[in-house]
């Protein structure tokens, strides 16, 4: 559950769990539409990852999917908002 990651997160001392939780953790926010905490997140996951590790580049490939889904959220709202 989100309550186990945030937990993990916070509270474990092991690196490579709570750079697990903090990734999943912004999937989580990203799927609420939450894109200021899920970046939040990512960035908290990217700087416990190991410099150039898979993991890494993953972050970093999961950040540009998130911008651009950003960006496209953020033109549909304005689009949308004509019909207002």
């Amino acid at each position: 559950s989100i309550q186990v990651l945030y937990h993990v997160f916070i509270i474990t001392k092991k690196v490579k769990a709570k750079m697990r939780a903090a990734y999943n953790l912004a999937v989580y926010s990203e799927m609420k539409d939450d894109f200021e905490v899920a970046k939040g997140y990512l960035d908290a996951a990217y700087a416990l990852a190991k410099e150039g590790s898979w993991e890494q580049q993953l972050i970093l490939f999961y950040q540009m999917k998130m911008e651009e889904e950003r960006q496209k959220n953020q033109r549909l709202s304005v689009q949308m908002k004509r019909f207002e």
